[in-house]
């Protein structure tokens, strides 16, 4: 039923916008053509977020006075984003305008991505780069001319080991925390259990610190700037933190 109703839509859509879309080499899919301009959409990202889920919108609650602090910064146009997402179903490759901290200056980078990753306010893809010969993250909003290149030669996402790894987190209230304050935090952030447990996959841990401003060092991260601290940041995997998963 699902099926039927999405041709039925497809169709419709291509007898409205003849150009917009084309059918794929492979037949069970279609692609956008150079053609494709927002009609039915203002084709803003923060669109994209919505439809998926994650645009942080409060909308829901018609009649009742609310706010959002949580701004999107992550300004890729929409045929950018529609050629990282088409690379990742297809397992292709892409070309780029990518700027860094490191590199500031607009350069071409060369990816095969495999994932996206919503990082706070940011989206980043990850991918195998070949400037750097290494799975990297790279932040949406610093990339631009997005195109399709042949990915031969280049690692697949199931050859990413660290995206693979899977590692356990623990976020605790800090040490240096009164009895009470501790226990508020406990019940604010934990439901009342002793910590905050995250599985992730390894690029993600920094994200997470970085979300829920955790520290590393009780001496050096200390209320009340940081109440929850990482256990144990020792034992996580090397790289984790610091390191080759931070974004590119």
């Amino acid at each position: 039923m699902h099926e039927t109703m999405a041709s039925r839509d497809i169709a419709a859509f291509r007898s409205a916008f003849p150009e917009a879309c084309v059918p794929a080499p492979s037949g069970k899919a279609y692609v956008r053509t150079a053609k494709l301009r927002p009609t039915l959409s203002e084709g803003r990202f923060g669109e994209y977020e919505r439809l998926v889920g994650v645009g942080g919108e409060m909308s829901a609650l018609v009649g009742i006075p609310n706010a959002v602090v949580q701004a999107n910064v992550t300004p890729i146009t929409y045929l950018d984003h529609s050629a990282l997402h088409e690379a990742i179903r297809s397992g292709d490759a892409v070309s780029m305008t990518y700027r860094s901290m490191s590199q500031p200056v607009p350069h071409r980078r060369t990816i095969r991505p495999h994932a996206l990753i919503k990082a706070g306010t940011r989206w980043h893809v990850r991918g195998w780069c070949t400037t750097t010969a290494e799975f990297r993250d790279f932040n949406l909003g610093r990339i631009t001319q997005v195109e399709a290149v042949d990915s031969f030669g280049m690692p697949a996402g199931d050859k990413d080991a660290q995206w693979s790894t899977r590692v356990t987190m623990r976020l605790i209230p800090h040490p240096l925390l009164s009895s009470a304050q501790r226990q508020m935090v406990r019940d604010e952030y934990m439901q009342g259990t002793t910590a905050l447990v995250f599985e992730v996959e390894m690029p993600l841990v920094h994200y997470v610190i970085q979300a829920y401003r955790a520290g590393l060092d009780p001496e050096r991260h200390t209320p009340p700037e940081y109440i929850l601290m990482v256990e144990r940041p020792e034992s996580l995997p090397a790289g984790s933190i610091w390191g080759h998963s931070a974004a590119a």
